[in-house]
């Protein structure tokens, strides 16, 4: 689901569609290896996860999960 969302918010073009499926493979900073383009939609995608990471409902939701289940917590908070 997460790359499905990616793929929605990350724009329509085939750059914009690598650069964001991209974001949770390449690490580190950005220093032109890739096309323009595509470094936008990885920083993008970068962005997104930020955001999402330390939005206050994301926490309430992930508080929900019992410590058994916390590891698995993220991914099905991703998929609702």
């Amino acid at each position: 689901m997460n790359y499905l969302a990616h793929l929605h918010l990350g724009g329509q073009r085939p750059g914009q569609w690598l650069g964001s499926l991209y974001g949770d493979f390449v690490k580190g900073r950005l220093q032109g290896q890739f096309d323009p383009e595509i470094e936008a939609a990885i920083q993008l995608h970068r962005s997104i996860d930020v955001f999402t990471d330390r939005h206050p409902l994301v926490d309430i939701a992930l508080s929900r999960f019992s410590i058994t289940r916390r590891r698995y917590a993220g991914i099905v908070v991703d998929v609702f």
